[in-house]
């Protein structure tokens, strides 16, 4: 390659640094001052923009994108440990993968919870399936023993269980009354929408749902929304403020992913028309008064 590059085309739009002319890695680069073909980069390494003859920064680039790489296999790691229908042995094998330096991170203790405590909490619903009944579909509540009651049939114990495990736990259980049972189970998370949504209330939805793909439960967003004023709160406490809840709307993070548990309320802000407009009423208000007043004040002269 020459040591001027007359032209650079990328297939995709890459972050860049000025300072050190490096583009991000899984993009194809033409240089068309030599007539070369094009080629694809290494997703490991990262791609140098400047010409062959600053060899200097060679082992800048190698451990610029051996640093990156390591930073994007951290980043799958800690999303395996979100992931709601992530298995036991999956979790298990996460965690031993993270570096002693993570162990007491929060994503390492997120992790450590699900495993010694279950993914069930109390005021979660679970809907069921149960070939062969009277009334095969059923939305169960969980108590605070962190049970399911079964009609008619047996409690099931979720102490302890994960999502993943959550029809092997009520088959494990039914079978002590029903032969071979055909089950199928979904965890469902019932959260609060409320503030401007065209159909505010509560709504329960399964844990892998996305955070933005709720709205459409409670007829979407009004017409004076602020998307930006959006909030997530537990009791009194706001878990998630809006900077915070931005990026993660615009990832499509699932309930589960944000730690979300049932009774949870997600609150939608309004762009403030309203006290704008009892403002200005008020303002008028006072303006006439003022002129009545004046006018009474010269007519009594």
């Amino acid at each position: 390659m020459n040591k001027a590059l007359t032209k650079v085309r990328l297939d995709r739009r890459p972050s860049q640094s000025p300072a050190s002319n490096l583009i991000r890695p899984a993009y194809r680069v033409m240089a068309s001052s030599n007539g070369s073909g094009p080629s694809w980069t290494h997703p490991a390494r990262w791609v140098s923009l400047v010409p062959r003859s600053s060899r200097g920064t060679s082992a800048v680039v190698l451990l610029i994108g051996l640093i990156a790489a390591s930073h994007l296999g951290a980043q799958q790691v800690n999303n395996t440990g979100r992931r709601s229908q992530a298995t036991r042995k999956e979790l298990e094998a996460t965690l031993a993968a993270m570096p002693a330096a993570q162990q007491n991170s929060t994503e390492a203790q997120m992790i450590k919870d699900r495993l010694a405590h279950g993914d069930f909490k109390v005021g979660d619903r679970v809907t069921l399936y149960i070939e062969g009944e009277a009334k095969p579909v059923d939305t169960l509540t969980v108590t605070p023993a962190q049970t399911v009651v079964i009609p008619g049939l047996s409690e099931v114990n979720l102490q302890g269980v994960l999502r993943s495990e959550l029809e092997d736990q009520v088959v494990a259980q039914l079978r002590k009354y029903l032969r071979n049972p055909v089950v199928r189970a979904q965890a469902l998370i019932r959260i609060g929408l409320i503030g401007e949504f065209r159909n505010p209330g509560y709504y329960s939805f399964p844990a892998d749902t996305p955070l933005n793909d709720t709205f459409a439960a409670a007829g979407g967003l009004s017409n004076n929304s602020d998307i930006s004023k959006t909030t997530l709160k537990r009791g009194d406490d706001i878990i998630w403020h809006p900077e915070e809840l931005k990026p993660q709307l615009a990832a499509g993070a699932t309930l589960d992913q944000m730690d979300l548990q049932s009774g949870d309320v997600l609150k939608v802000g309004s762009h403030g028309g309203g006290a704008l407009t009892a403002l200005q009423i008020a303002s008028l208000a006072i303006g006439v008064t003022l002129g009545v007043i004046t006018l009474v004040a010269v007519l009594g002269k």
